[in-house]
């Protein structure tokens, strides 16, 4: 689920401008005792809730670590999600029938920041684009730890806060320097350090870990940064 996420929102984020709802399946088919009654599917048992349970903590678990991971796909929070269920008899099982899991819809467009957000991917893309080609320019020449603090400056230096009660809260409105028609909707310290790791990741400063090459831990360049001043 993670990896289509990263393919689908990352990679080929220029697909998905219109709709960003696609279809999945689960490597792995997941089952449950189905309770039949009179003929028809009862959406009950304590086998069915276990495998729900387990559909949604999938689901939320791929969604949550490539949130985190990858700031470009800004206006992401999360996704409802549909599915079909069909039943079979089945001896094995202790109701007499099996229910199968089958063809997903991941449905992230009600849930995103604001309507139609992910429709400005292209111009966010763009603007990012854009500063890592100045950052590059910049950080030439320079080790890993100026690097890191040149990134920590142009952001600084090149965003504008605001004061949100969009949502209930202590929010603030990201305005990108050169993308004016993207905003973004999140935390001050979760904006610097979401901008940390995306810059980071262009410009390689990564190291590799189970997931991947990701950029250094970028709260804790964030911190590290405002403590030496």
């Amino acid at each position: 689920m993670y990896d289509l996420l990263v393919q689908n929102y990352v990679v080929d984020y220029s697909q998905y401008l219109e709709s960003v709802d696609f279809p999945f399946e689960f490597p792995d088919t997941i089952t449950f005792e189905a309770v039949v009654e009179d003929g028809s599917f009862q959406r009950k048992g304590e086998s069915y809730v276990q495998a729900t349970n387990d559909v949604k903590t999938a689901i939320q678990a791929a969604s949550d670590v490539f949130s985190y991971d990858y700031p470009q796909a800004f206006w992401f929070r999360g996704s409802n999600y549909g599915y079909r269920v069909s039943c079979v008899r089945d001896g094995s099982s202790s109701t007499g029938y099996r229910g199968t899991f089958k063809n997903f819809t991941f449905k992230p467009a009600n849930r995103e920041i604001s309507e139609n957000a992910h429709t400005r991917m292209g111009d966010f893309m763009d603007g990012v684009q854009s500063a890592v080609a100045e950052l590059n320019e910049q950080t030439l020449g320079m080790d890993m730890e100026q690097k890191i603090k040149r990134i920590h400056d142009y952001i600084c230096q090149r965003v504008t806060y605001r004061n949100d009660n969009t949502f209930v809260g202590a929010f603030c409105r990201l305005v990108v320097s050169g993308c004016r028609s993207c905003i973004c909707l999140r935390g001050l310290c979760e904006i610097h350090e979401n901008f940390l790791l995306l810059y980071g990741n262009k410009l390689c400063l990564c190291q590799r870990n189970s997931q991947g090459n990701f950029f250094r831990n970028s709260w804790s360049a964030h911190v590290e940064l405002c403590t030496d001043g």
